[in-house]
Order: structure tokens, then sequence, then C-alpha cells
């Protein structure tokens, strides 16, 4: 009765701590590996937010092509979706610009999530 008692326990602390145990392999429900998919991350589109909205998608391309190829911009108000050709570029956009100030706004530059990962 005791063993069935702490593995109840365990189960519990893992279930709403988040957390995934050795057992488990880290493994997510879908049966996706959380940890192979981060450590290949290879994105190419970033996320631009609370931009002006007097921006335009040329004032966004001039002031991002500097970091690499830029394939696309998408605006959508007070944000934008901006693809580069390489990874790499993206990476280096987001250490340029982050939390910079850009037309008078302080922007934010990340990854793009996919739209069944976003918050």
């Amino acid at each position: 009765m005791e063993k069935a008692a702490t593995n109840h326990r365990q189960y519990r602390k893992r279930r709403y701590s988040g957390s995934r145990s050795e057992e488990s392999g880290g493994r997510e429900r879908n049966g996706h590996d959380r940890k192979d998919e981060d450590d290949n991350e290879t994105f190419c589109q970033l996320y631009i937010a609370k931009i002006s909205r007097k921006c335009t998608s040329d004032h966004l391309r001039d002031q991002f092509s500097p970091y690499g190829a830029i394939t696309d911009v998408q605006m959508k108000g007070n944000y934008a979706f901006i693809t580069y050709e390489s990874h790499n570029s993206a990476v280096t956009a987001i250490d340029a610009m982050n939390n910079k100030e850009f037309q008078g706004q302080r922007i934010t530059v990340e990854k793009s999530q996919p739209p069944n990962r976003r918050k």
C-alpha cells in the first residue's frame, strides 16, 4: 500500500509540475521528442511586435535586410512577420533588433511560433 501511495504522489507531482521523468524519455503525449525538436531548430521566420502603425513593409525590409536576405514581409497592424532565407540570418536579426527602438517604439523580435503553438 505504501508503494502505491508513493507512486501516486510522484505521478501527481510530475503531472502538475509540468516536468517529464526519465522513465518517459522526455516524450510529449503526441510521441514527439521535445528535446530533439528544440536541438534541431532551423527557423527562418521572425515575429516582430509593437511596431508603429506608420511602419510599412519597406521600412521593415530596410531595417532588417542588413542581417540577411529577406524572402517575405507580412504586416498585421502593429506586428509583422519577416522570413529570412537562412536560419543564421534570423538568429542574427533577433540578437541585433530585439528590444531595440525602431520608429519611436521599443520592438520585440523573436522566433515565430506555428499557429498551434502560439500562446
